[in-house]
C-alpha cells in the first residue's frame, strides 16, 4: 500500500447533487473496509454545493433513482435560481425526464360540473425547449410549444367544460426538441367552478403528501405524444437544503465526511485582469482552509504538428488524426482568408506563439494564488492534453510547451518571493501599488532575514530602493504559520518617464527563492504626438467629447452636408434622424474619403440585432467568446 500522504482516492468530479452525488456519499463506509489508510475526497469542486445554496428552500417531487422528470415549487418569498434557471416566489415548475419521460400534473375532479380552466406555461430556464399539453380523461383539449418550431416562451390556454367527480385533467411537458437539458417549464393553474370554489395549482403544492386533495405529480411513458394511461405518481419528494450537509473530505481511519476543507474550481477567464489576480490572491474557503482542486490555463492545440506526428506513424485514418486534420484545414482556409502570413509567417510560427503565451499567463495566475494565505493544496489543471484540447503542460506526444517547465519550476517553489504592481500600466504622475508576499512551505528556520526590494527603470536606472526584515515563525507553533505571509506594501508615485519598470526583490542573506520580479509600464503624454487636425463626431457621447476637449483636441459635430475629407470618430447614438439616414449619411462621407473610426461595436445595433447598420457583406454575427481556461 502506498504512504496516505502520496496517494489519496477521489469518489468525484465536478458533479452536481443527485442520485449518482447521493450514491458516492453513501459509500464511505464500504470504501473503509477496502482501505482505511488514505485521504478520500467526496467530489472535487463541490458542483453538489453550488446549487444547493442557492436553491435552498425548493420543494420537489421526482423519482426514487434521479432527479428529473420532476415537478418543483418555490415556496419562499424570494426568487431561487441555480443552473440557469429561476424560479419567482411561489412559481411552480416542471421538467421532463432524460429519456423522454412527460413530468405531469394532475387534477381530479372532486364533483360533477362545468369547470373554467386556465393555464399557462413559460420558460423559466435560459431557453427551455418543451411541448406542454393539457388532457382531460387523456384526450388533448391544447397543445403547444415553448421555443420549438417558432414558437416563443410562453404560451397558454383557457377554456370551460363539463368534468363528472373523479375524471382526470391532465397539465404535461415533454422534452419539445428531443434534448430534455435546461427545459425547466413555469406552470401556473385556475381551475374555478361556481359550486365547488378555486383550485390554484402553485397555492395548493405540498410537499408531504402526493394525492394532496385534488392534486397529484408524477409522469407519462415517453412517446410521440402524451399517453394519460401511463401516469406514474412520484414517489419521492424533497426540500433542497433541508438535509444533511457532507463534508468535502475523509482522513484517514475516519467514517465520516468532515466538514473540514473547502474544495473549489475557480477557473476565471484569460488572459487574467486586475480583478481575476484580486480574486485569486484572496479567495477564502469561508472560515476552513481552501483546496484549489482543479485551476490552470491551457493552449492551442498545436494542429499542424499533431498531423505530421499521425503521418509520421502512417495512422492517419484513426478517430483522432481525423479530427486534427479536418480542424487544420479549417484553420488553413482562415489563414489565407485573413492573410495571417502577413503577421506570422508560417502556421508553424503561430502554433508555436500561442503555445509560448501558456507559459507567462500560466505564472501569473499562480504568483496569485500563492499568495493567498487561505489557500493550502493546489492540483493542476493539466498534466498532459487530452479529450482534444490543449489544457496540459505538455502535449499529447509527451512535447514540453515552450517555456512551461521553466514557469512551473518557478511558481512551484518551496520558497517564494510574489510581487505585485497594479495598475500595470499607467501615465506618468499617478501612483502604483506595490505588495510583496512571501510564499513558504517550511523552507526556512524560524528567524530574521533580510529583503531588498527595488525598481529599475529604462536602462536599467534605479529609481526605488528598500531593505526590510522578514520574521519566520516557527512552523511548529499555534496556529500554524499560513503557507503565504504579507512582507511589504506601500504607494508610490511615479513621475518617471515612458518606459518599462521591474520591480525585484531577493534575500539578501540566508535563503534563496524563486520569483521576486514583476513589472509595470509608465507613459507620459507629453510623448505622446500632437493631434493638429479638427475631428468630427458622429453621434452622440459628451463623455468622449468632454475628454477631447479636456485635452486640447478641436473637434466639430457631424456635418452631412460637408465636403471635408475628415477623419470621423463615430461612437454612442447615431445622431438624428437615426437609423438608416443617419448611416447612409455617415457612408456618403466615407465615400468622398473621410476616414471614420468606430469606436464602440453598439454603434452599430438596431434593436436586437447587433450587427443591423455594419456596412459589410455578409454581416457576420457579432458576440462575446467565453475564454476561460484556454488562451
Amino acid at each position: 500500500r502506498n504512504h496516505p500522504s502520496v496517494v489519496i482516492w477521489g469518489l468525484l468530479n465536478e458533479t452536481p447533487d443527485g442520485p449518482v452525488f447521493r450514491h458516492a456519499a453513501a459509500l464511505l463506509p464500504r470504501l473503509r473496509q477496502l482501505d482505511d489508510t488514505r485521504v478520500v475526497m467526496l467530489n472535487s469542486g463541490r458542483w453538489d454545493l453550488s446549487a444547493r445554496a442557492t436553491l435552498a428552500g425548493l420543494q420537489a417531487w421526482h423519482p426514487p433513482d434521479r432527479l428529473e422528470p420532476c415537478v418543483t415549487y418555490n415556496p419562499t418569498d424570494r426568487p431561487l435560481s441555480g443552473l440557469g434557471i429561476t424560479w419567482a416566489p411561489g412559481q411552480m415548475a416542471f421538467h421532463p425526464g432524460r429519456d423522454g419521460e412527460y413530468a405531469v400534473v394532475r387534477w381530479t375532479a372532486p364533483a360533477t360540473g362545468r369547470y373554467r380552466i386556465a393555464a399557462a406555461f413559460a420558460s423559466i430556464a435560459e431557453r427551455a425547449t418543451t411541448d406542454v399539453h393539457i388532457l382531460h380523461e387523456g384526450r388533448s383539449i391544447f397543445d403547444g410549444f415553448i421555443n420549438v418550431g417558432g414558437a416563443g416562451p410562453a404560451c397558454q390556454w383557457s377554456g370551460e367544460m363539463e368534468v363528472a367527480a373523479g375524471e382526470k385533467v391532465d397539465f404535461a411537458c415533454g422534452w419539445g426538441n428531443g434534448n430534455y437539458g435546461g427545459d425547466t417549464t413555469a406552470l401556473e393553474v385556475t381551475i374555478t367552478s361556481t359550486e365547488e370554489g378555486t383550485w390554484h395549482a402553485a397555492r395548493e403544492f405540498s410537499v408531504n403528501r402526493n394525492f394532496y386533495g385534488p392534486w397529484a405529480y408524477g409522469s407519462f411513458a415517453p412517446g410521440p405524444i402524451p399517453d394519460a394511461s401511463t401516469f406514474e405518481p412520484f414517489p419521492t419528494s424533497e426540500t433542497i437544503g433541508a438535509e444533511d450537509h457532507f463534508g468535502s473530505l475523509s482522513n484517514p481511519g475516519s467514517n465520516e465526511w468532515e466538514d473540514v476543507l473547502a474544495d473549489t474550481h475557480p477557473y476565471q477567464r484569460v488572459p487574467h485582469t486586475a480583478a481575476i489576480l484580486h480574486f485569486l490572491r484572496t479567495c477564502t474557503g469561508n472560515g476552513k482552509p481552501l483546496f484549489i482542486s482543479e485551476y490552470g490555463i491551457g493552449s492551442a492545440v498545436d494542429l499542424w504538428r499533431v498531423v505530421r506526428h499521425y503521418e509520421r506513424l502512417e495512422a492517419t485514418d484513426v478517430e483522432d488524426a481525423r479530427f486534427y486534420r479536418e480542424r487544420l484545414e479549417r484553420f488553413l482556409a482562415d489563414w489565407e482568408r485573413w492573410r495571417l502570413a502577413e503577421v506570422f509567417g508560417r502556421p508553424e510560427d503561430y502554433f508555436r506563439a500561442c503555445n509560448a503565451k501558456m507559459a507567462g499567463q500560466r505564472l501569473l495566475g499562480l504568483n496569485a494564488i500563492r499568495a493567498n494565505p487561505a489557500v493550502v493544496g493546489h492540483s493542476l489543471t493539466g498534466t498532459v492534453d487530452q479529450a482534444m484540447t490543449g489544457e496540459g503542460l505538455f502535449t499529447t506526444w509527451r512535447e514540453f510547451k515552450p517555456g512551461t517547465i521553466d514557469a512551473m519550476a518557478d511558481a512551484w517553489a518551496p520558497l517564494r518571493l510574489c510581487l505585485f504592481a497594479e495598475p500595470v500600466n499607467f501615465y506618468r504622475g499617478a501612483g502604483v501599488r506595490l505588495e510583496a508576499v512571501l510564499a513558504n512551505e517550511d523552507a526556512l528556520a524560524p528567524g530574521r532575514y533580510p529583503v531588498r526590494l527595488q525598481i529599475f527603470g529604462p536602462a536599467n536606472a534605479l529609481i526605488f530602493d528598500r531593505r526590510i526584515n522578514v520574521e519566520i515563525a516557527d512552523p511548529k507553533g499555534l496556529p500554524e504559520p499560513p503557507f503565504a505571509t504579507p512582507i511589504f506594501a506601500d504607494d508610490l508615485v511615479m513621475d518617471e518617464p515612458t518606459g518599462r519598470y521591474r520591480f525585484v526583490a531577493s534575500f539578501e542573506e540566508g535563503a534563496a527563492a524563486t520569483g521576486g520580479d514583476t513589472e509595470f509600464y509608465v507613459c507620459d503624454p507629453k510623448d505622446m504626438p500632437p493631434v493638429d487636425m479638427e475631428i468630427t463626431l458622429w453621434g452622440e457621447d459628451s463623455g468622449l467629447s468632454q475628454w477631447l476637449s479636456a485635452h486640447g483636441i478641436r473637434w466639430r459635430a457631424f456635418d452631412a452636408a460637408s465636403n471635408r475629407r475628415d477623419v470621423i470618430l463615430a461612437c454612442g447614438t447615431p445622431p438624428p434622424p437615426g437609423g438608416g439616414a443617419a448611416f447612409s449619411a455617415l457612408l456618403r462621407r466615407v465615400a468622398q474619403g473621410c476616414t471614420c473610426v468606430f469606436l464602440c461595436p453598439e454603434v452599430f445595433r438596431a434593436g436586437d440585432d447587433p450587427v443591423a447598420w455594419l456596412p459589410l457583406s455578409p454581416k457576420g454575427t457579432f458576440g462575446p467568446i467565453p475564454s476561460w481556461l484556454y488562451l
